[in-house]
């Protein structure tokens, strides 16, 4: 998953040329070959437009060439829904995309973004477990995907936290390939049944407490996939707010990234979706005080660069950008306003504010932007 931080350096570089180059590339069916066709054609376009714009012919060469070297082969066969290519003289970045762009080659002094800023827009984060006895994984996830937290405090597999011992799904407990160690149940004392249970019930324990320490402080639900019987040892070992009643009820190893996702995401959507209507409901009182928020995008750009902007509410396409607040008469050319706005996003989240979608039912009694403020 595409990290801000990588869009912000982007949108701070300067100097000509810089290229910009966005292509929806289809993971599945006969239609992911289009992919490279409509890419073939979006460099023959920068061509043009580098050389409409005054590089010579010997910068433009190397600057395609650049990029034709890093996107042949198999490239295609392992993309999400879109592909971001954006070179300079300095190198090439290649950023797949869960979002599937329109065609586009941009050419410039500086890289063109806006297609990626969905990707800033994030209705709350939310948290997935997957926890088996051979593999435990947890993930963030948003809208468009998840991405692996890498903790070395979250166990890798029931035998991590067991000391080597393996967790058989048959009676008893047997030595592994790998040299684990054996657990040996004599027929006096505790069942083979009893001391399996009794080391799957520690393994919840400490998984549950691995995944509390990792995410404290952290806000969103946290969505557990796992088999019933770890599913129900899991809810009761973990005491975080936010946990999802309804878990994933399916082994982990049957799914891939995309279905975890998914189901996922459907659990939590509705919850996250109240969490954002209950902003709004604050962002239009506040607006409505006529204090601590604003609709104006001069006045939320200005906040946004000093820091100031709590949370911003965009359309997720701001359409007519007559939209955004100026006044009749005073208000900058259409592209202009749209900059200002790709501007104030990116300048909410590098001082670690917040971006969600205006619902599309609500596009008639809110605006295109409006900001709560920190102070």
């Amino acid at each position: 998953m595409l990290e801000a931080s990588q869009i912000i350096g982007l949108a701070a570089e300067r100097g000509f040329p810089r290229v910009s180059l966005f292509v929806p590339t289809p993971r599945g069916g006969p239609d992911w070959r289009q992919g490279p066709v409509q890419f073939s054609n979006l460099l023959r376009e920068a061509a043009h437009l580098l050389r409409a714009q005054g590089a010579d012919e010997a910068t433009a060469a190397a600057l395609l060439g650049s990029i034709s070297a890093r996107t042949d082969g198999d490239f295609w066969q392992t993309r999400e829904d879109g592909l971001a290519v954006f070179a300079s003289a300095d190198g090439v970045t290649i950023l797949p995309a869960p979002l599937a762009f329109q065609p586009q080659a941009h050419v410039g002094a500086q890289f063109v973004v806006r297609p990626l800023l969905p990707l800033l827009m994030r209705d709350g984060p939310f948290f997935v477990l997957v926890a088996a006895q051979d593999a435990v994984a947890l993930y963030r996830g948003s809208r468009f995907g998840l991405r692996r937290i890498e903790d070395g405090r979250i166990p890798p597999s029931a035998a991590a936290v067991m000391g080597g011992a393996e967790i058989e799904n048959a009676t008893g407990f047997h030595p592994t390939s790998r040299g684990a160690t054996a657990i040996r149940v004599h027929a006096l004392g505790e069942s083979p049944t009893d001391a399996r249970e009794d080391l799957i019930d520690e393994f919840a324990r400490r998984t549950a407490k691995a995944v509390e320490t990792v995410l404290a402080g952290a806000e969103g639900p946290l969505v557990l996939a796992a088999d019933d019987r770890m599913l129900g040892k899991l809810r009761r070992a973990i005491t975080r707010p936010g946990l999802v009643e309804e878990g994933i009820r399916e082994h982990p190893s049957s799914m891939d990234a995309a279905a975890l996702h998914r189901h996922a995401y459907a659990l939590v959507r509705d919850r996250l979706d109240a969490d954002r209507r209950t902003v709004i409901d604050r962002l239009q009182a506040r607006l409505a005080a006529g204090a601590g928020a604003s609709d104006r995008i001069d006045q939320i750009l200005e906040a946004a660069t000093d820091g100031r902007v709590d949370i911003l509410v965009v359309a997720a396409d701001p359409g007519d950008p007559t939209s955004l607040g100026w006044a009749p008469g005073q208000a900058p050319p259409p592209e202009e306003q749209l900059a200002q706005l790709d501007r104030a996003i990116l300048e909410t989240v590098a001082h670690g504010g917040r971006i969600l979608t205006r619902p599309a039912d609500r596009a008639d009694d809110l605006p295109a932007a409006a900001a709560i403020f920190r102070y």
